[in-house]
């Protein structure tokens, strides 16, 4: 039967070859660096390469932390805790209570310097501080600070800022005359902050500086525990490289070692074989022979391997 319907290859409107425009394609362009054809480097791992790194890295670590620790060894502190002590004996069985009542919270605290000479010691203290004065009795002093107001208070500001961690220090001011022994230091604090409620405790702090900043052995821990992990492990890394080897493998040199009767040692296994699959005891008693053959070598002698 002849249908008068019109072929497709006519060139009708739905046909593939028409000439019409082009619909833009959701395609994005052809490029080398969106597809990732664009060349790479792709180091291999060899044992050479980690126990190299593993090195590198104790080798720096290790004396960054031992110098770290000696740093924060070498900073002086004078620690007073005081927040029972800034709590009058008949209000100690109920200090939340003395918190919130209206009572005078002023609490005076002496320090007393035993040590050397020292300059540049830093003023912690733990709790809130308003109205504040410092005194220094002896060869040293210090300034007094008078009423001001709250948006010109350094120390409140300082105190005010969040702390990231549970145990924290507020830097409130810095002694710039130097202290001897003997010199008492008198702080008028008022014992406003509550943290009786959960148990909390108040230092006041006098500490020096290292290079490094404050008392602090965690860096010096930290760098030392990576430097001898890395050691460690590049000791492990090296030992399996040389001594620990696949059961096939080591019998296959095994194997080789048995057979290797009435042959020039030159056609023996090479010393790197012979690390990997011998003892310390047999790689020497390898070097002994091999010696030997060298001062036998002008002779032409074959030498039989014993096991």
């Amino acid at each position: 039967m002849n249908s008068s319907t019109p072929s497709s290859s006519a060139g009708g409107p739905g046909s593939a070859e028409s000439t019409g425009p082009r619909r833009n394609s959701k395609r994005p362009k052809y490029s080398r660096f969106t597809q990732q054809e664009l060349p790479a480097c792709k180091p291999i791992l060899t044992p050479k390469w980690v126990i190299s790194t593993f090195l590198l890295v104790s080798v720096v670590f290790i004396p960054i932390g031992v110098v770290s620790l000696f740093a924060s060894r070498d900073v002086v502190e004078i620690v007073d805790r005081y927040e029972n002590e800034c709590i009058p004996i008949n209000s100690r069985n109920d200090k939340v209570g003395f918190i919130q009542s209206s009572q005078d919270k002023t609490c005076n605290r002496t320090l007393t310097f035993h040590i050397g000479t020292y300059s540049g010691f830093i003023i912690f203290i733990s709790t809130a501080i308003l109205n504040n004065k410092v005194h220094s009795y002896g060869s040293g002093g210090a300034k007094e600070y008078h009423i001001m107001l709250l948006s010109e208070q350094e120390d409140l500001i300082v105190w005010m800022r969040t702390a990231a961690l549970p145990t924290f220090r507020k830097l409130y001011g810095k002694i710039e005359v130097d202290l001897q022994a003997g010199d008492v230091i008198n702080v008028t604090l008022q014992n406003r902050y509550n943290t009786y409620s959960f148990n909390g405790k108040k230092k006041l702090v006098l500490s020096t500086t290292s290079w490094l900043g404050g008392k602090n052995d965690f860096v010096g821990i930290a760098y030392l525990t990576v430097g001898g992990l890395c050691f460690f492990l590049a000791m492990a890394t090296w030992r399996s490289h040389l001594f620990v080897m696949e059961p096939e493998s080591r019998g296959s040199l095994k194997l080789a070692y048995e057979s290797a009767v009435h042959v020039d040692i030159a056609q023996a296994l090479t010393p790197l074989e012979w690390i990997q699959a011998c003892s310390p005891s047999s790689f020497l008693k390898y070097l002994c022979i091999n010696l030997v053959h060298r001062l036998l070598e002008h002779l032409r002698l074959e030498i039989c391997i014993f096991e």
